[in-house]
């Protein structure tokens, strides 16, 4: 899989990008494709093997970014355009986490640095959830 987008910061990149049809299931297999692997698990498995440890799936409807570090596991956040007019502050949410100092800002607030924090907090989160 290529990336139909990617975010540099110089030459280096930030934030690779796949697009998909509307109406594709970002979690299941591609329909008429060798590899069985969902969009998700394909960003994954490119993130990996570039080094690019962020990657963004959508298909216009559903966003689904993914933090792959090569020694880790990864993690999913998933979002969906539709409920954005009816609850704005997910959209404010999705747009912070997508702004421009997330790719070329300050190391400290990059995307890269803001996952490497929340594996520092997991527990806590987790916690909290239940």
């Amino acid at each position: 899989m290529k990336p139909d987008f990617a975010v540099l910061s110089g030459h280096v990149p930030r934030l690779l990008v796949a697009t998909f049809a509307p109406d594709t299931d970002l979690s299941a297999p591609l329909p008429g494709e060798t590899w069985p692997a969902s969009p998700v698990e394909r960003m994954t498995t490119l993130c990996r093997a570039t080094g690019v440890r962020v990657g963004l799936v959508t298909d216009g409807e559903a966003w689904t970014l993914v933090s792959a570090p090569a020694d880790g596991s990864s993690s999913l956040g998933a979002w969906f355009a539709r409920i954005w007019q009816q609850e704005p502050v997910t959209l404010q949410a999705f747009v912070s986490l997508l702004e421009v100092r997330r790719c070329f800002g300050p190391a400290e607030a990059n995307l890269d640095a803001l996952f490497l924090r929340s594996l520092e907090h997991q527990n806590e989160i987790t916690g909290h959830a239940r």
